[in-house]
């Protein structure tokens, strides 16, 4: 068994099917029938819904169910999608503007074995150079990511996670935040 890599590749063009199917339905189906959609399932309940009929229907055949749950989460964390957290998982678009951009990603990040032939969207590990970079994280490794105007400077160890630079991302989040204190919510 080889160890543990990180391939992580743009998938901006399977997260726009993703908004497309999300769109089509309306904001009204679960994460489940969203994925068994996009995959191209033939179950009764697609048939049900309608879904079958969706443009995306199928779009994300090659994809495994797990790799569209992960890129689904990966859009809610963007925000670029809404899941309900009330146990039905209901998928609606949040604001998916950004994607319409020239310089627009969606970037995932799997984890996969070193040896084997795992796919993340049409991304085979022996592919992950071409789509985007591979970590070895089973020793400390640092990591830089860019969000908008503020960098997070963190250090991955196993079960720890120590930020360089966590007064300044205390200072940006609380001045980001600080816009709600007078806004009254009805």
């Amino acid at each position: 068994m080889g160890k543990a890599v990180y391939i992580e590749m743009d998938m901006l063009e399977e997260a726009k099917q993703v908004i497309n199917c999300v769109y089509q339905s309306n904001g009204k189906y679960s994460e489940d029938v969203i994925v068994d959609t996009l995959i191209g399932l033939d179950k009764p309940l697609l048939h049900q819904y309608g879904t079958t009929a969706f443009r995306s229907y199928g779009s994300l055949k090659n994809m495994s169910d797990e790799d569209v749950r992960l890129l689904i989460n990966y859009m809610v964390m963007y925000g670029y999608l809404y899941k309900s957290d009330d146990g039905n998982r209901i998928l609606k678009i949040r604001d998916f503007q950004k994607l319409k951009s020239d310089d627009a990603h969606v970037i995932v990040r799997k984890k996969v074995d070193d040896d084997s032939n795992a796919f993340v969207g049409s991304a085979s590990v022996e592919n992950r150079g071409f789509y985007g970079n591979s970590y070895d994280l089973s020793s400390s490794s640092t990591s830089v990511m860019s969000l908008n105007e503020i960098t997070v400077n963190a250090e991955q160890t196993p079960g720890q996670v120590y930020f360089y630079n966590y007064e300044e991302l205390k200072k940006y989040i609380s001045d980001g935040l600080s816009r709600y204190n007078n806004t009254a919510y009805t």
